[in-house]
């Protein structure tokens, strides 16, 4: 944190404490229900809206297109009409940006903030119209259990489902265990009203695998175009998902990061981009 940084944060605590602004009092409820911070960002022509209610979800807002430009460059080659499951949304920033493209999104984000987040994003931007989020944990089971948070703040990732082991398969100490229903993809696909996927994006950090596992039937189903799936190079069970996607009939087109995490402890995670046809 830099110096500039530290002060400002000193001023706002304390202005926060002379005023009593967390007091619960009537006038610091009534400030804080006027604050609604929305930042926006653009691309290209478009404007995107992201409600940011920490400085995690205002970072995040402003990588859009540096943080992941795979998934971007991924996103631009789908067509007006193609349907996307996005799992593990987070604050559902691919998904307003493929809603915006004329595609319809089916998000999944467990994690309760951020799927309030979510879907005021989607409500920001006037696409819920063809942008729905569910509040479902998927995995390879239909199931009753935990979701074990890494953070109790909206935007915050590296949750996990069914057990505190996080993406480096070490167990953690979760901030906050919140109850969550599971769901396999299989199952949402073949036993919902939701129309098939033409595209599936998975990234929940650490639980990729898994997801995979109760995809099978989906992934070989010719109906499904591409896979967009991170991977941990170093996870065995990881490397064993990217075996099944292959052998549903997939080709890898290629496995990109961004230049930023070379030099950070993600440098062995990869989105890796599969197509039915190669291109």
């Amino acid at each position: 944190m830099g110096f500039k940084k530290k002060i400002f944060e000193l001023v706002v605590d304390s202005a926060i404490k002379i005023l009593g602004l967390n007091s619960g009092s009537t006038a610091s409820c009534c400030i804080s229900g006027k604050l609604f911070p929305v930042c926006r960002v653009r691309g290209g022509t478009e404007e995107y809206l992201f409600y940011c209610p920490n400085e995690l979800t205002r970072w995040r807002t402003f990588t859009l297109f540096t943080k992941e430009p795979e998934t971007i460059e991924w996103m631009n080659g789908f067509k007006a009409g193609d349907v996307l499951y996005d799992v593990g949304a987070n604050v559902g920033l691919y998904s307003v940006y493929a809603a915006k493209k004329g595609v319809r999104v089916f998000s999944f984000e467990p994690e309760a903030q951020n799927y309030a987040l979510i879907n005021r994003n989607f409500y920001l931007n006037r696409i819920f119209d063809n942008a729905s989020c569910f509040p479902v944990a998927l995995s390879d089971v239909d199931d009753i259990d935990y979701l074990y948070l890494s953070g109790f703040e909206a935007g915050a990732a590296q949750n996990t489902f069914g057990e505190s082991i996080n993406w480096k398969q070490e167990e953690f100490a979760a901030k906050f265990k919140q109850g969550m229903l599971s769901r396999s993809l299989d199952s949402i696909v073949y036993g919902s009203r939701l129309p098939f996927p033409t595209h599936i994006k998975i990234d929940v950090d650490g639980l990729e695998s898994k997801i995979i596992a109760g995809a099978r039937k989906c992934l070989a189903d010719p109906r499904l175009e591409s896979v967009l799936v991170e991977i941990n190079e170093k996870s065995a069970k990881d490397m064993g998902a990217v075996n099944v996607v292959l052998s549903s009939g997939f080709k890898l087109l290629h496995k990109k990061h961004s230049e930023m995490f070379e030099v950070s402890e993600y440098k062995n995670i990869y989105n890796y981009i599969f197509t039915r046809h190669g291109r």
